[in-house]
């Protein structure tokens, strides 16, 4: 099993869509093990979305066009002086019990990261509560 420190992706200068798919195995390791480790893995959690960071808008872009050809991106919007995408994928990705239909993909910003790759899920807890707003 994976340790909590060990890259998800590998490093490059230009972060490619098959090396994301070659890391999904290890990323998804370590999120499983931090979920039992936190006592979240049998809680009714909703996956809202799983997170990428990248270092160059090269790889933005060639991680834009990928996904694209396999989901259509639902948000583009200029978040803090940067853009970042919702990818909605055609066949959501399977993270243990987890269906993740979207991919949040930020565009590079000034900080640069020590591993390019999978960052994030986003989990949330359904809730019933009513929207009186509308």
């Amino acid at each position: 099993m994976p340790k909590f420190n060990e890259p998800v992706a590998p490093h490059s200068a230009n972060l490619s869509y098959e090396q994301l798919i070659q890391g999904w195995p290890a990323f998804e390791a370590q999120i499983l093990a931090l979920l039992e480790t936190l006592d979240l893995a049998d809680k009714a959690l909703v996956c809202d979305h799983v997170a990428l960071r990248v270092n160059s808008i090269a790889s933005a872009d060639a991680l834009r066009d990928a996904f694209s050809r396999i989901g259509k991106i639902i948000s583009d919007n200029i978040i803090n002086g940067r853009t970042i995408l919702i990818i909605e994928l055609d066949t959501p990705l399977t993270l243990g019990q987890f269906s993740i239909a979207c991919v949040e993909l930020p565009y590079p910003s000034d900080k640069v990261y020590p591993q390019e790759g999978w960052e994030h899920i986003e989990l949330v807890i359904d809730s019933k509560a009513k929207d009186y707003n509308t």
